[in-house]
């Protein structure tokens, strides 16, 4: 049994303890306490299970330490790694209130984020990445940091160079990854892919049928397949197997600032219509053939004739002099003029 010597007045009282295990209920003098470290400041009392006494000691070894109300930590150690600081904490945090860090906050390993996370300032993740207004990644940086819930950003910079500007236009993207870039396939080849104010700069290359209401393109672009162009009342479209331009029924190709020229097919017919000025057919050489091209209507060669057929045949041929007749002339009326 352990004994504690307990002077009063002139008188020694001699208490057994019943429980060794348990500390005593009061201390009268150092002679309770293991006072090795008596003079060193700010030490706390502690008991010790091991020696069955109170200890002066900087350790807390206990499995559940509650503190109630404000506790201050006056150190000003600065922490450069997990093992270093004012307060070191060995095993893992709760912290069921605002946690506000008014220096530097480094996490090293996985963060997940169960709710919103808000900044009032800047935010810089992996060194290079800044979140205010604008965003600055690098390429380690990008690859590291997944965003799977909302995110309200002004736009988007990998370096100094902005990719996504504030009004969802990509910038500066010389080449897309191949999941962005299936993405974007899958959306143009798969029905329903109609766009509208589509902003293109640079090279363009649809793989399928693209339906576009507005499509402003600086740069190259290529078509690898059929491309509708529809009209209020009628269409046009690009067929890529054939390689030609189909335009509908009624749908005019127009030339001229007002409508001076169009020609268009109107189901039964095909018609050239021009009203601004002369029709004006140029070539060195011009026929009109039949539908086959099997037969000639009308030939006519620079610096030489003009000759009119009937069912393939030559029958009238302007000359130098005059007009040739290769047949019959019949007509209700010669004029020779006067000799």
């Amino acid at each position: 049994m352990t004994t504690i010597n307990d002077r009063i007045g002139s008188q020694n009282v001699i208490r057994v303890l019943s429980n060794a295990s348990a500390p005593p209920t009061r201390l009268a003098n150092l002679g309770d306490v293991d006072s090795t470290r008596k003079s060193e400041n700010g030490l706390v009392l502690v008991w010790s299970l091991t020696d069955e006494k109170f200890v002066l000691t900087d350790t807390v070894d206990a499995a559940e330490l509650i503190i109630t109300g404000i506790t201050s930590f006056s150190n000003v150690t600065n922490s450069t790694s997990p093992t270093t600081g004012a307060l070191k904490i060995a095993g893992g945090v709760g912290i069921e209130k605002n946690l506000n860090i008014a220096a530097n906050l480094q996490v090293t390993g996985l963060s997940t984020f169960v709710g919103v996370v808000t900044t009032s300032n800047d935010l810089y993740v992996g060194g290079d990445l800044y979140v205010n207004d604008d965003i600055v990644l690098d390429e380690v940086s990008a690859r590291q940091i997944n965003i799977s819930g909302i995110g309200s950003f002004g736009s988007i910079s990998i370096g100094s160079t902005e990719v996504l500007s504030s009004g969802f236009q990509l910038k500066n993207i010389a080449s897309l990854d191949a999941t962005t870039t299936s993405t974007i396939e899958s959306a143009i080849a798969n029905a329903p892919n109609t766009f509208t104010n589509l902003n293109i700069t640079g090279i363009a290359t649809f793989l399928d049928q693209t339906n576009i209401n507005h499509l402003s393109v600086t740069g190259v672009t290529t078509v690898s397949n059929d491309v509708v162009f529809t009209g209020a009342t009628s269409n046009a479209r690009w067929d890529y197997s054939t390689s030609d331009l189909i335009l509908f029924d009624n749908t005019r190709l127009e030339f001229g600032s007002n409508k001076d020229f169009e020609i268009w097919h109107g189901g039964a017919h095909t018609y050239l219509k021009n009203s601004g000025g002369d029709l004006r057919i140029r070539g060195d050489k011009i026929l009109l053939k039949n539908e086959d091209g099997s037969e000639k209507y009308l030939e006519a060669t620079a610096n030489q004739d003009v000759k009119l057929f009937f069912n393939d045949v030559e029958k009238m041929a302007t000359t130098v002099d005059g007009v040739n007749v290769l047949g019959t002339l019949t007509a209700q009326l010669i004029d020779g003029g006067s000799y």
